[in-house]
Parts: C-alpha cells; sequence; structure tokens
C-alpha cells in the first residue's frame, strides 16, 4: 500500500485512538529492509506487485505528531500490517507447492482445508472489531489504532 495512502488514513485513526482531534502527523517513517526481502522471497508472490514506495507484509513504522498547534511533538512506534489482497489460498500455497514440485490431485481451492487460507483479511478485520466490545479478546492482542481499507485490502496500525 502507497505510504501516502497510509498516512491519509492514519490520521484520523490516530485522532480517534488518542483521543486528539486536532492532531497533526508530522513525519511517518519505516519500511521494509532488504534483508527482509532477501529472507522472505515470497513476499511478493503472496501481496502481488507492488511500487518502490508501496509497503507490504508487516512494516515496522514511527510516526511522529503533535496532538494540536504548540504542543510538542511525540513519537509512536508502529507496527503497520498490511494485508494481500487475495487470500494466501489463492496465490502462496499454490506458488509454493509449484515451486517445490508437488503435484496435487485437483486445485488447491478445492481441498476444503483451503477455506482457513482464504478471505484471511475479513477474518482478521473481524476479530480486532470484536476486540473493541470484548475486553478479555483485546486484552491478549496488540492494541490496534485504527484501520484502512480499500477494496480488497486492509491493514492494521498497532503498537510495535
Amino acid at each position: 500500500m502507497n505510504l501516502k495512502l497510509i498516512a491519509q488514513h492514519l490520521v484520523p485513526a490516530l485522532r480517534q485512538s488518542l483521543r486528539a482531534p486536532g492532531l497533526c502527523l508530522i513525519g511517518l517513517e519505516g519500511g521494509r529492509t532488504a534483508a527482509d526481502e532477501e529472507r522472505e522471497p515470497w513476499i511478493r508472490i503472496k501481496y502481488g506487485q507492488a511500487s518502490a514506495d508501496d509497503w507490504v507484509g508487516v512494516v515496522p513504522a514511527t510516526a511522529r505528531f503533535s496532538r494540536g498547534r504548540g504542543e510538542p511533538t511525540e513519537t509512536l512506534n508502529l507496527v503497520v500490517k498490511i494485508n494481500p489482497r487475495v487470500g494466501l489460498a489463492r496465490n502462496l500455497i499454490p506458488w509454493i507447492a509449484a515451486r517445490n514440485h508437488i503435484v496435487l490431485e485437483r486445485p488447491f481451492l478445492q481441498y476444503r482445508s483451503a477455506a482457513e487460507l482464504d478471505q484471511t483479511a475479513a477474518r482478521e478485520y473481524h476479530v480486532y472489531r470484536l476486540a473493541q466490545q470484548q475486553t478479555e479478546l483485546r486484552d491478549v492482542g496488540p492494541r490496534c489504532y485504527g484501520w484502512a481499507r480499500r477494496p480488497a485490502s486492509t491493514r492494521c496500525f498497532s503498537n510495535a
């Protein structure tokens, strides 16, 4: 997802989550390192084509902001988690099977177990939404500052 688009969605999410209606984002830095790309060669398969300024996967980030005019600058370390446009059952698992010369009797999506790896972004979003109302669930998950959504893609801003 494009960094500018992430920043646009992060501001209202932080304003609401931090109860700071005058919050102004001063900067958002972060990104995956070359070592991440080397360690995880499958990441481009999982997320599809991305431009150089797109973030994919789990990205450590630092947001610098002030809560209002004249307020001091604060820093918040975040993890921006970008979910793939399609579930793992549709791209990554078939790629792994083909790369390792694993011959399946039928397309992977036709196996019942494929359902566990399909539409994962929507299920994850639902869990975080439930955590807003259920203390027990909120207590075991990372704090989620908010969501940015576009069709077939969801990302969460949570504590690093």
